[in-house]
């Protein structure tokens, strides 16, 4: 509520002339807060009097050495608001404050807490306050600004279709992408930033493949460490998971409570899904940070198919999490009944575990042996037969003029770059089959506002049926 507040207020002030919140001063603003202790050291190394202030021109000069990309003359007015005695010298610290020249609904340090004076204890002692238990969830800083002042690295181009509606859609695509020229007589979107966490979510393909043809990594993550591949096991969106498996995504990488892509896909309760990731890889016992698999989250789930999926690829079923928890027990307390049979008659299949108290020394550890054949005789490296040309030595002068000859042949691409091609477009009638494929997955529910995952469905079943046995 308090935060909403403080949004509603930036956004009252944000464009207003003289509020010190013009686009350009923001944008200042926070290339100098991600290069602020570069600056201040380069400050410190001209002030040799350490007065803690310098003089315009050499602020100015420290700025544009290290590629300011805002205006002199706007860097003149930043630099008029900050020294307002006009004493021709800036106190550097104060400068990276901002206070005097960025609109305080703008500024960082505005809505960092605020530390209370200490009130004087009587003779009782002071009144205590309300015991506040920091829960320390692994999170991660979003990193620092790209080149020019972009968002985090998470953070990547939007990727905005446009083109001249009385001559293509969806429907009616150009012949050849370079067709469409467009972009040459109509005004081209404002570039916009989309979370590559939340493009992978809205299934926006082409921002995804935008961004990974500019060498951003495909498994980049989220404060939560979260990668596109697992967001799109989560929402079951098998589309996005096969582009994202195409592109090289690793299929055990976890997150901060160490689950991978197949407990999420687990969770989810899709099962072509979890078919993809173990043809992929994925590790089919990985256990959580609470020790809880992917057969536990199916359980949870309630998902039968994928249960029995995994029961048949071999999954371990005799494990426990910290809490002292079976499979057996998770069937029992959180699925229905077919799931409930499927892990009780896999259960009583098992041989009774053997009691490995008293039993004597384990074996001793087997040697490992030196890669060879399968008799164990280290393989002899052979050298070439005799009449067979020699292999060439590295320090071979003709094999260097060969090198040097062969850099100094430079080509020339002639490769042509148009301003804008057409991008791909689903069909309407694509489209309507897309609606109708994720209504064979999810139900027919899935198209209103209030459709519930499995694992919420089950959840809900089950707390209908407590309220059922409390009203009885």
């Amino acid at each position: 509520k308090e935060a909403g507040k403080e949004v509603r207020k930036a956004e009252r002030t944000f464009g207003k002339v003289g509020k010190n919140n013009d686009p350009w001063i923001l944008q200042l603003y926070d290339w100098i807060q991600a290069r602020k202790d570069i600056i201040l050291s380069s400050c410190k190394a001209i002030d040799m009097d350490d007065v803690g202030k310098v003089k315009h021109g050499e602020f100015m000069d420290i700025l544009l050495a290290f590629q300011c990309a805002t205006e002199e003359n706007d860097l003149k007015t930043v630099l008029a608001l900050q020294d307002k005695n006009k004493e021709g010298v800036i106190d550097y610290t104060d400068f990276l404050l901002a206070k005097k020249w960025v609109n305080k609904n703008f500024i960082a340090s505005a809505f960092e807490g605020k530390k209370k004076k200490g009130k004087k204890k009587g003779k009782k002692g002071g009144k205590k306050g309300k015991f506040k238990l920091i829960m320390p969830i692994c999170i991660q800083d979003e990193g620092p600004r790209t080149f020019g002042g972009a968002p985090p690295e998470v953070y990547i181009p939007k990727h905005i279709h446009f083109t001249d509606t009385e001559r293509f859609d969806r429907d009616m695509p150009p012949k050849h992408p370079l067709q469409d020229d467009s972009a040459w007589y109509i005004q081209s979107p404002a570039k916009t930033f989309v979370n590559m966490i939340e493009a992978a979510k809205n299934a926006d393909l082409d921002s995804l493949k935008d961004a990974f043809d500019r060498g951003i990594s495909i498994d980049t993550r989220d404060r939560y460490y979260k990668t596109p591949l697992m967001i799109a096991c989560a929402i079951g969106n098998i589309k996005v998971v096969k582009f994202l498996l195409e592109k090289g995504a690793a299929v055990n990488l976890r997150d901060n409570f160490k689950w991978t892509p197949l407990h999420h896909a687990c969770h989810a309760g899709q099962l072509d899904i979890v078919q993809l990731l173990i043809q992929n890889g994925a590790e089919i016992d990985a256990a959580t940070i609470n020790g809880g698999t992917p057969l536990t989250r199916a359980i949870e789930s309630s998902s039968s198919s994928v249960v029995q999926f995994l029961i048949d690829k071999g999954c371990k079923i005799r494990t426990e999490n910290k809490n002292g928890l079976s499979p057996m027990d998770m069937a029992y307390a959180w699925a229905d009944a077919s799931v409930f049979d499927i892990v009780k008659t896999k259960w009583d299949s098992l041989p009774v575990p053997k009691d490995n108290k008293g039993k004597g020394k384990a074996d001793k550890k087997k040697r490992p042996q030196t890669a060879g054949n399968a008799d164990g005789n280290a393989q002899v490296k052979k050298l070439p037969e005799e009449g067979l040309a020699p292999l060439p030595r590295k320090g071979s002068i003709l094999q260097a003029a060969s090198a040097l000859a062969g850099g100094l042949d430079e080509k020339e691409t002639i490769m042509y770059t148009p301003k804008k091609a057409w991008t791909e477009q689903s069909s309407t009638a694509e489209l309507i089959q897309e609606r109708v494929v994720r209504r064979d997955r999810f139900g027919w529910e899935v198209d209103f506002s209030d459709f519930q995952m499995p694992f919420e469905q089950n959840i809900s079943k089950k707390l209908m049926l407590f309220e059922a046995e409390e009203d009885a």
